[in-house]
């Protein structure tokens, strides 16, 4: 029985954000917008350097588009993604 309840907990806190060696864990919504994680990862790392630069990044190291849904973007329990500086985006 505790091991149902394991893993019930793991879907609820189920993406890890990779930022400067750091990993960090966030709770994924699915209808959340990317660009709504990716703020609430910029915080949490406490960036303040041109935090308007950083996208995040698949496992593949494509760039995931801030307007697209968890879901559009097929952001899965388990990912890892990586915060850093977007190949688009300027200041």
């Amino acid at each position: 029985m505790a091991e149902k309840a394991v893993v019930a907990k793991k879907k609820k806190t189920d993406v890890a954000i990779i930022y400067n060696g750091r990993t960090k864990e966030f709770t994924r919504k699915p209808d959340e917008t990317v660009g709504t994680l990716l703020a609430k990862a910029i915080e949490r790392f406490e960036v303040t350097s041109e935090p308007h630069r950083l996208s995040l990044f698949d496992a593949e190291g494509r760039e995931i588009p801030d307007t697209e849904t968890l879901k559009q973007a097929k952001v899965k329990a388990g990912d890892e993604l990586v915060l850093r500086q977007s190949t688009v985006k300027g200041g």
